[in-house]
């Protein structure tokens, strides 16, 4: 899951998805999105990193919303 989580944050320092990341005190929200543009749908992983609570979000294409 560390893995996933890397290459997510791969993409948006690279500019191939856009990313938003807030920490709620409890967990980290992080959101990907337009890593496959043109594709809906969406995936959502918890993970725990370093004793740290990530919850993942993954979205082929951004909503307007």
């Amino acid at each position: 899951m560390a893995d996933l989580l890397l290459v997510a944050l791969i993409a948006c320092s690279t500019g191939e998805a856009k990313c938003n990341a807030f920490d709620t005190g409890d967990q980290t929200i992080v959101s990907v999105c337009d890593i496959t543009p043109g594709q809906d749908g969406q995936r959502k992983f918890r993970a725990v990193v370093d004793g740290d609570l990530y919850l993942l979000t993954l979205q082929g294409e951004c909503s307007d919303a």
